[in-house]
């Protein structure tokens, strides 16, 4: 699927809503850099998460120092693939959880983490996993997402209807979200995924 037009939306929103990401965002890299780094893991990415890392090269985290405005949604963080590589490498084979099928896309600071399933032959290829070491209420692992062009979806949503939002006068964590209209917005788009359904 080509992505493109909802990666242009995307910007569209960020843009309107004054988001710090229009200057923390890394320009994209090349299909061909894309696939030699991913040659260290032996690891094939699903053509959509090329197009994203073609767009934009996750988020350069050193320009901030307020983890909260490197948000795309709550709790997500653009990871550069370069990080994500790096993560796979300390984590796969280290951790209970993540498996050697998963690819990082975004993270926060306090340890929350979404993964994509690369493996084309599993009944949640290319659903994106909530990771959470800390969760009480559900498991480790959980699909959050149906594909990264839901989570896309998602966000545009959230950011068209005022649900995320950012208030400068807070230094501390400008980014801002409506909780129930995340959820509702999640549910709404990613109806196999079984995070939103402890919400109900």
């Amino acid at each position: 699927m080509n992505i493109s037009p909802l990666l242009d939306e995307l910007y569209e929103q960020i843009k309107i809503s004054s988001s710090p990401l229009l200057r923390l965002f890394n320009e994209g890299i090349s299909k061909q850099q894309i696939a030699k780094e991913m040659l260290s893991i032996s690891l094939d990415l699903p053509d959509e998460i090329i197009q994203l890392y073609e767009w934009r090269n996750g988020t350069n985290l050193s320009r901030s120092s307020i983890p909260n405005e490197t948000w795309l949604f709550p709790l997500g963080a653009f990871c550069t693939l370069e990080s994500s590589i790096d993560r796979y490498r300390h984590f796969v084979g280290n951790d209970d959880y993540w498996r050697t099928d998963m690819h990082l896309l975004f993270e926060d600071s306090g340890g929350e983490k979404f993964l994509i399933d690369c493996n084309k032959d599993s009944g949640t290829y290319r659903m994106i996993y909530k990771y959470s070491i800390v969760s009480v209420d559900y498991d480790v692992l959980i699909t959050a997402y149906d594909s990264i062009e839901t989570l896309l979806a998602t966000v545009i949503s959230c950011f068209k209807k005022g649900i995320y939002y950012y208030d400068f006068t807070d230094t501390i964590a400008p980014f801002k979200f409506i909780p129930s209209g995340h959820i509702l917005m999640s549910k709404q788009y990613n109806v196999k995924s079984d995070l939103w359904k402890f919400y109900e």
